[in-house]
């Protein structure tokens, strides 16, 4: 056999076995709705210091990016880019993005298309409802895990809080799931 046809051959012979054993260059994407493979240990060490608290290690890694690309985003009434949003459209986006869900655009609605729950029975992409001025639904937050939630806090912007904390458990109006 001459050397560029053993040559070629070797190549070709490579080049099937490179993509018979699954070496990944047809790897699918992954979809947005199901947890990916890199949601390795360090990553949940490192959105576990973003988030501030520490994660249980089994979250939806795409959720944990999201809410982490939010933070510190400032609270702006009616507004809903990254320049400044209110509680109810970064919930908003976080679904469409995540869950690929078209929220309500306010709180109240988002509210009423919602079952509600036990806070018992929390799981990730469960709502949190208060009651933060009147008797109305006027706050929402979606929980993440272990009773923390992300929200755009009228003071400080786009955060993460706990259930318990003080002003949050005298403000709760209930849970709820998207129907």
């Amino acid at each position: 056999m001459q050397p560029t046809i053993k040559r070629t051959a070797i190549i070709l012979l490579l080049s099937f076995l490179m993509v018979s054993s699954g070496c990944g260059v047809f790897k699918k994407k992954p979809d947005k709705h199901v947890k990916t493979s890199e949601a390795s240990s360090a990553n949940y060490e490192r959105y576990s210091r973003a988030l501030g608290y520490e994660l249980e290690g089994n979250e939806n890694i795409l959720l944990l990016e999201e809410v982490a690309s939010w933070l510190g985003v400032p609270y702006k009434y009616g507004g809903c880019t990254r320049k400044g949003t209110d509680c109810s459209c970064l919930i908003g986006n976080i679904y469409s993005n995540i869950y690929g869900i078209k929220l309500p655009r306010r709180s109240i609605d988002i509210a009423s298309r919602s079952k509600k729950i036990n806070l018992k029975n929390l799981k990730e992409a469960d709502l949190l409802f208060f009651k933060t001025s009147g008797n109305k639904v006027s706050h929402v937050g979606l929980h993440i895990s272990k009773g923390y939630f992300v929200h755009a806090s009228s003071s400080k912007g786009v955060m993460i809080n706990h259930i318990t904390d003080n002003y949050y458990k005298r403000t709760f109006a209930f849970a709820g799931r998207i129907k």
